[in-house]
């Protein structure tokens, strides 16, 4: 009697009941197809266009039995997507998109020999709309209080992004600066993945 083999294939032997040619030729393909599907699951398929993708992706679909998971390159694109049980999902790649995320929200203030004294910490929550990788860019407005001889101040300012360990965005000093000015930090990247 025949067995199936470690890859799944039928492998016909001497002892195998006499059937007919129909029946041992579907038996063997039968087996192998269940293994080619199996196959299948789990590729990369490498597309050149839309038109290719679906073209493959039809192919697969038509072949396999019940859902799959299948990763594809699209060359036009540069982009790597996933199909996972029929849903597209980009992954990674392509141009590059560029969406902003403004909060101007009025702060209090404060002195550098008052009650918060130079350790003022301002704190800020921003709502991302999507996934990926977002340059946080801090603005502040100070203003250079003359009359109180703080002409002459250094300002460093400190920023700390989802409970990161605070970074230096920049320094200042305020020389010659009588009056307001914006000070814009150095951006720092944060990864959203929710």
């Amino acid at each position: 009697m025949g067995t199936i083999n470690d890859q799944g294939i039928w492998n016909y032997s001497d002892s195998d009941i006499v059937q007919s040619w129909p029946v041992f030729m579907n038996l063997g393909f039968n087996s192998v197809s269940d293994v080619v599907k199996g196959l299948q699951k789990g590729r990369v398929i490498i597309a050149n266009n839309a038109s290719d993708y679906d073209t493959k992706l039809a192919a697969i679909r038509k072949a396999s039995a019940g859902q799959f998971d299948v990763l594809i390159y699209r060359k036009d694109t540069g982009e790597f997507l996933v199909n996972t049980n029929g849903q597209l999902t980009k992954v990674s790649g392509g141009d590059i998109e560029v969406d902003y995320v403004n909060d101007n929200r009025a702060f209090g203030t404060w002195y550098r020999y008052g009650v918060n004294g130079a350790n003022a910490q301002i704190s800020q929550n921003i709502m991302l709309p999507k996934k990926g990788v977002w340059l946080i860019t801090p603005h502040i407005t100070i203003s250079n209080d003359s009359t109180a001889g703080a002409v002459n101040a250094n300002i460093d300012l400190f920023c700390s992004v989802a409970g990161a360990p605070h970074k230096n965005i920049g320094a200042m000093n305020t020389y010659n600066q009588p009056s307001c000015f914006l000070f814009t930090g150095s951006p720092i990247p944060y990864y959203a993945n929710t």
